[in-house]
């Protein structure tokens, strides 16, 4: 465990970044775990569950704990790393799947079937937009589900609904769904995990097939025209650095190519960064619990 004062990524005198590893345990006594009320009828987190800030100071996860009743309550936890521990955020009941805003003043997540914002100082909720379509049929009954959400630099929010990926401006309004999902045989049936790229011109999001993982490919979707062009097959859960290497997952394992973000094209092969990660992913079904 690193001191409290070390930073995710530490500069030597000769301006060379170097890694740094850390632990952060949700809770000291296991009475808490990661995830949301969202996740819980799936087994581990199906959601993506933690983000960090663009500047990499800040931690942002869901976690639940259960009560004396056997009920669930879920919220979100905000935590420092140059700080011993996360504190709760307060009302961000239900909070699931967090995102940063690009200047890391906000974190939005969903909270039931609304999306919400609350900025990292603190303060009052706020409702983006109260019904989000977040509910689906399956395994022969409706549900809730979040496939994620991404704020981009044009102050707007691409997330996954129940009926394919919506925009909606960050101060709230009537959302827009920009692709819908689709139902026919052979046909990406999910679209999540959505990534704003820099300029909010093009967006990075995974598409599977059902219910299946191994359908996944990873995808960019340009906003103007509304096309989907493969980047990666058999990969989930896109990441763009600012270093212009992607970061992407592909049954458990992390993974990095580098991409060219002018051309918005996969410019390498990829290579293995951390083998037995565990991984949401963002599919709805006790068959999945994790990649």
């Amino acid at each position: 465990a690193p001191s409290p004062n070390t930073n995710p990524a530490a500069t030597s005198g000769n301006g060379i970044t170097q890694a740094v590893r850390l632990t952060v345990p949700i809770s000291n006594d296991r009475s808490r775990f990661l995830g949301s009320g969202l996740d819980t009828g799936w087994g581990r987190p199906t959601s993506t569950a933690l983000a960090l800030s663009p500047d990499g100071s800040l931690l942002v996860y869901a976690a639940s704990e259960y009560g004396a009743d056997n009920s669930v309550t879920s919220r979100l936890y905000l935590r420092g790393l140059d700080q011993l521990q996360a504190e709760a955020m307060a009302g961000t009941e239900d909070g699931a799947t967090p995102f940063f805003s690009p200047d890391g003043q906000w974190i939005g997540y969903f909270a039931g079937a609304s999306l919400r914002r609350v900025a990292v100082t603190g303060g009052e909720s706020q409702t983006i937009v109260a019904d989000a379509g977040l509910y689906i049929r399956t395994i022969g009954i409706f549900a809730q589900f979040a496939y994620g959400a991404s704020w981009g630099d044009d102050d707007t929010i691409v997330y996954g609904g129940a009926d394919g990926l919506y925009r909606v401006a960050a101060q709230g309004g009537q959302p827009q769904l920009i692709v819908p999902r689709t139902s026919g045989a052979g046909e990406f049936t999910r679209l999540a995990q959505p990534q704003m790229l820099p300029g909010s011109k093009a967006v990075l999001l995974h598409a599977t097939v059902a219910q299946d993982p191994s359908t996944a490919q990873l995808m960019l979707l340009d906003l103007d025209t509304g096309s989907l062009t493969m980047l990666l097959e058999d990969a989930m859960n896109p990441l763009l650095l600012d270093s212009g290497q992607l970061l992407f997952l592909r049954r458990g394992v992390l993974m990095s190519v580098p991409f060219d973000l002018a051309e918005a094209t996969v410019t390498g092969e990829p290579v293995v960064v951390l083998d037995d990660v565990m991984q949401a992913l963002n599919i709805p079904s006790t068959f999945h619990n994790t990649g």
